[in-house]
């Protein structure tokens, strides 16, 4: 594990937040079958959800602005964010639909999972309620794309205010074509795709013309592709025997976060930090069992 001295710094996570109900399977399901589970289980999820839960597990104090609602199982939501130490704004209070879910599958043998989840866009168009934040209180952001109809001018404020913005590109979404220069820096997944974009190497060209001065794509276990400025690297992941793959990339961000600088600007070194906790919490089973103090000793 990676050493990171936060001392309690403070960051704040802005997205999506699901109840994710995780089945592991010994195969994925076939069309029109019936498959008995090995075991199930249920906790909150989401982009920026399991990053900030990450960064509140590596010693940072974390808050999340999202969306959460007055249904009994969103009590899930609080009850979690109570035991990790992350302290919870939510867009919705007085929602009382049921909050976004995901049924997840995880094949036993190989870690690989099947998501199908409703994500922000059964709240679209409800009105949200952005709560009162002083900015300063934060040395970094990081948004995972959801919910920006109500979060755009929080990141404005964010930018303007000088706080360091992370952007989780997971996927594309088409309002981001306008606030990408808002950030400092982005690390997408391989499955973010901008306009006219077909190859890993389009994507960052188009980010550097977004004024994203650092920036990276994460591949799995491939190496992390990363522009720093206009230098290319490529950042390896450490080789594991990985039996859950569930959460990887939200760890990895989270974790980006814990161990990214802004006023020494240690990025390359913050991605190494990442891919290492990532890596980790591929070898155990859930997103959270990576953190028990076992699986910090030498």
């Amino acid at each position: 594990m990676p050493n990171l001295d936060l001392d309690g710094t403070r960051a704040l996570f802005i997205g999506l937040t699901t109840i994710d109900i995780i089945y592991r399977v010994d195969a994925p399901p076939e069309p029109n079958s019936k498959k008995v589970a090995l075991s199930q289980e249920i906790s909150a999820g989401g982009p920026a959800t399991n990053a900030a839960v990450t960064y509140s597990l590596l010693g940072g104090r974390a808050s999340l602005v999202s969306a959460g609602g007055r249904h009994p199982i969103a009590a899930l939501m609080a009850t979690e964010f109570s035991q990790y130490g992350v302290r919870f704004h939510d867009l919705c209070p007085n929602f009382e639909g049921l909050p976004a879910l995901s049924s997840i599958f995880v094949t036993d043998e190989t870690g690989e999972r099947i998501v199908v989840s409703a994500n922000a866009r059964i709240l679209a168009g409800y009105p949200k309620r952005v709560p009162e934040i002083d900015l300063g209180d934060f040395g970094i952001v990081l948004a995972d794309g959801h919910h920006l109809d109500a979060l755009a001018p929080l990141l404005e404020a964010a930018h303007f205010a000088g706080t360091c913005l992370v952007l989780d590109g997971g996927s594309w979404k088409p309002q981001l074509e306008d606030l990408l220069p808002l950030f400092n820096v982005v690390i997408a997944s391989s499955n973010f795709r901008p306009p006219g974009c077909s190859t890993h190497a389009e994507v960052l060209q188009y980010l550097a013309r977004k004024g994203v001065m650092r920036r990276a794509i994460t591949r799995g276990e491939c190496p992390v592709l990363a522009e720093h400025e206009w230098q290319h690297l490529e950042v390896p992941v450490p080789a594991v025997a990985a039996v859950d793959t569930l959460g990887a990339g939200d760890i990895f961000h989270g974790a980006f976060c814990a161990a990214y600088l802004p006023r020494v600007d240690n990025f390359v070194e913050a991605l190494v930090a990442a891919t290492k906790v990532a890596s980790l919490s591929t070898t155990v089973r859930g997103t959270r069992s990576w953190a028990r103090p076992r699986y910090f000793e030498p």
